[in-house]
């Protein structure tokens, strides 16, 4: 993994085609048993908020109880938190990658980790482990408040100037790729690769951006409005222009200076390589590893996207596709024509699983029932649950409505 100036990994995330951040998420989310010992409630909340980064989460009164539970043998990894410490996705995967690295399992004092095969009473303490504790981790000033906050708009300022997903081309598993309609979430910039990929046409397929969170629907238009990439580097836009800048320190994705308007170069330098990287996964769409042919990708499709907000043929739904259901269903009979939808990882997430109160079950049937809603012969595509040999999975593919 790269040092980054910041010393905060959890930018690793975004840059997934190099390093194996995501190779230890999936251990987490398909291999992974979290037990949390006598919680208190906060502890049990926080629980909650990460349970959607495991496989299965159980909170027991007892150690030992803990220990039966491994003995069984139902899961490759576990995660055990004591005490009430402090846990994070990130601490989670930090875990995760050392535990690659000893014999026995790994811990913070705390937060222990483990195979299948490994004993608890025996594991490795690093307590400089504990400095990932409460990256990306809301705080609790109030656990009413927090609870509302989270359960209610999970995803408030909470933007996603890039993705954690693999770019991977979709329209090779589908017959039919003519699309009337593209519905997709405005996260990152995933959405809008997925339409370059598939050579978009503004002039005859509408496009629809859609978010639940409406800052995020505010960057991305403020974006198509304000900057000229030709001009000015994502940089540079991101952080002097005061919209922009505004939404991506809320999100906190970037911290001001001392003087609370200038934002420092650690900042900048982050910002950079992941555009950089973004633009290694434009280059592909033209078949090169270039960058620069990233960016004459990009420029060709910003360019499309502008006139689309120009000619209307680009409209913007602030619309929460699970539990808004009447909305949805709306949206679906405005579709023109045989639509694309772009789920992203919706359906198997961290908002879902607060939703659900951390029931997979549950969250299979959000999709089920959204499904419903769309029209014959839609596409949907993203992280889509679904059920097999009596276990609830996820995968990232094209479904056919």
């Amino acid at each position: 993994m790269s040092d980054h100036s910041t010393g905060n990994t959890d930018y690793e995330k975004y840059l997934i085609e190099k390093n194996d951040y995501i190779h230890y998420q999936d251990r987490l989310i398909i291999e992974t048993k979290l037990i949390i010992v006598n919680p208190n409630n906060e502890t049990d909340f926080y629980g909650v908020l990460v349970g959607n980064v495991v496989d299965e989460l159980v909170n027991v009164k007892t150690l030992q109880e803990a220990k039966d539970i491994i003995a069984k043998k139902e899961h490759k990894y576990y995660i055990v938190v004591e005490r009430d410490a402090k846990f994070t996705e990130t601490l989670f995967v930090q875990l995760m990658m050392e535990l690659d690295q000893v014999d026995n399992g790994i811990s913070t004092g705390d937060v222990h980790a483990i195979k299948q095969e490994q004993n608890l009473d025996h594991v490795k303490v690093d307590t400089d482990l504990r400095k990932y504790e409460e990256v990306d981790r809301p705080q609790c000033i109030d656990l009413t408040t927090l609870r509302i906050n989270e359960i209610i708009s999970p995803w408030l300022n909470n933007l996603f100037a890039f993705n954690t997903e693999k770019y991977v081309d979709p329209y090779h598993k589908i017959q039919n790729t003519n699309f009337d309609h593209y519905v997709m979430v405005s996260s990152g910039w995933l959405w809008a690769w997925l339409l370059e990929s598939n050579d978009w046409n503004p002039e005859t397929q509408h496009l629809t951006l859609f978010n639940i969170d409406g800052p995020a629907l505010t960057h991305v238009t403020n974006l198509v409005h304000y900057w000229s990439p030709w001009d000015q580097s994502y940089v540079d836009f991101v952080t002097t222009n005061e919209m922009a800048k505004s939404i991506m320190i809320k999100a906190g994705l970037i911290e001001p200076e001392s003087d609370m308007t200038t934002i420092g170069p650690k900042y900048k330098q982050v910002l950079q390589e992941m555009w950089d990287h973004e633009m290694l996964r434009w280059a592909k769409i033209d078949n090169s590893n270039d960058p620069k042919v990233g960016e004459e990708v990009f420029l060709r499709f910003f360019r499309k996207w502008q006139w689309a907000e120009a000619n209307g043929k680009l409209s913007i739904a602030n619309l929460n596709i699970m539990s808004d259901s009447l909305l949805t269903k709306k949206l679906s009979t405005l579709c023109s024509g045989r639509a694309f939808w772009f789920v992203s990882n919706i359906f198997a997430s961290y908002g879902s699983r607060m939703w659900s109160g951390g029931s997979k079950a549950v969250e299979l049937q959000f999709f089920e029932d959204f499904k419903k809603k769309l029209n014959k012969k839609d596409i949907v595509h993203g992280s889509t649950p679904y059920q097999e040999d009596q276990k609830i999975l996820s995968a990232k593919r094209p479904i056919e409505i």
